[in-house]
């Protein structure tokens, strides 16, 4: 049963913990279409980013659950699970405030993110209610107990609540593994940083 936590009850090793940013299915390709090519193309990236990340040591990944690469990207922890040898990853849900489930548009979207959170290892839950900065508090939590940052932007976008996680993840020295939506071709973007933000 996944355990509901505050954020000052939770921990973790930073240096093997990896969350995600992304922003939600209106803005990816062809508005999310999952039978799209360009679709298939991104979660094929993040498949195979999240197992560098698990070959590179990282067992913890912290998912914000907002509709979009949120939710893909748990999705791919949750299939990392079940490989072999990969029984020792953990899913950790950040959830902004406790309703936010009502923000998803589609049945198909809400019925994913009960699936992930009943499947998840932990639930914290950032905002006891909506407020304004309760995003910025989620993506601030992630990154705080985080050593590495994957995600998906739109670069041209770069005041989007993603284009600043993703700044201030580096302004943390987080690794980051960004995909740029806005590059043609797509291309990916890895940053490595001097200094350990574990230290």
């Amino acid at each position: 049963m996944t355990q509901i936590i505050t954020p000052d009850r939770f921990s973790s090793d930073k240096a093997s913990t990896c969350c995600f940013t992304g922003h939600r299915a209106k803005t990816l390709p062809l508005g999310g279409d999952p039978g799209s090519r360009p679709m298939k193309d991104l979660k094929s990236w993040l498949r195979l980013t999240v197992q560098e990340a698990f070959d590179d040591g990282y067992r913890t990944f912290i998912s914000g659950m907002a509709g979009g690469i949120d939710l893909l990207g748990a999705e791919e922890i949750l299939a990392l699970r079940k490989s072999a040898g990969a029984g020792d990853v953990s899913l950790v849900c950040a959830v902004p405030y406790p309703m936010q489930i009502e923000e998803l548009k589609t049945d198909d979207q809400k019925a994913l993110y009960v699936r992930i959170l009943s499947q998840s290892d932990a639930a914290v839950v950032v905002s006891k209610a909506f407020h304004g900065g309760c995003y910025r508090e989620r993506n601030l939590f992630m990154v705080e107990h985080s050593s590495r940052l994957i995600g998906v932007v739109r670069s041209l976008k770069p005041a989007s609540g993603t284009g600043m996680t993703i700044k201030m993840a580096r302004d943390r020295s987080l690794e980051t593994r960004i995909f740029d939506l806005d590059s043609e071709p797509y291309r990916s973007l890895y940053f490595k940083p001097e200094k350990d933000p574990t230290e």
